[in-house]
């Protein structure tokens, strides 16, 4: 895929103010924001869209009488990859959460898990959202239930099984309930698994693997 400097940087901005704001955005915020015209920010989001790293949705809006829609656009999954395979974003992520747990910070359990919502980038939550259920089952003394899983053929499938069984038992832990919102966590982990690519699928399962041999040392 090729992008010219304008649009290759019109990107970088575009994931930076997505993360910042948390949610999709309107062609006129981003015309505001980048001080371009309403036209010029149409287009361009239109032309990243025709590349497959943004995607629009139609909402609808409140008000009085009919309602009515609103055309909004995000970054998709490629383009949070893109940028990661030229900056190295996950190498940095993946590093940052394995360091961490293998210091054996001390809160570290709830320190991810307030950070989890400002999380935008599919791969880094799926990571994030692993590291956190892993963590729960370690305390709770039941990490052996996920090996065997672990161990599965390549795929989303046994990463989403993964995702099902801490989801579980988590449920049955009242204080995990209260610190983690387990079905909130795994509704957009079932929701940012789906959107990886085969590539994403693989770095997401070799990092499980180390996770899960990391909370076994």
């Amino acid at each position: 895929m090729k992008l010219t400097g304008r649009q290759r940087d019109f990107l970088k901005r575009i994931l930076e103010f997505y993360e910042e704001i948390g949610r999709p955005f309107h062609y006129s915020e981003i015309a505001e924001r980048f001080g371009v015209s309403a036209l010029a920010a149409y287009d361009m989001l239109k032309v990243l869209e025709g590349k497959g790293l943004v995607s629009s949705e139609y909402v609808m809006r409140g008000g009085r009488g009919p309602g009515r829609t609103s055309l909004l656009f995000f970054p998709s999954p490629r383009a949070f990859e893109l940028f990661e395979e030229r900056g190295g974003r996950w190498e940095e992520v993946r590093r940052r959460i394995l360091e961490r747990i293998k210091a054996g910070e001390e809160g570290i359990l709830r320190e991810l898990a307030s950070e989890l919502s400002e999380v935008r980038d599919p791969l880094a939550f799926c990571a994030q959202a692993l590291a956190i259920f892993a963590l729960a089952l370690k305390r709770a003394g039941r990490l052996g239930l996920l090996k065997g899983i672990a161990r599965m053929p390549f795929g989303a499938l046994s990463l989403g099984m993964m995702g099902g069984v801490m989801l579980g038992i988590l449920l049955s832990e009242r204080s995990f309930r209260e610190l983690l919102h387990p079905e909130e966590i795994a509704e957009r982990f079932r929701i940012s698994l789906e959107a990886l690519s085969p590539d994403g699928l693989r770095k997401l399962r070799d990092f499980a693997a180390e996770l899960l041999s990391g909370l076994e040392a």
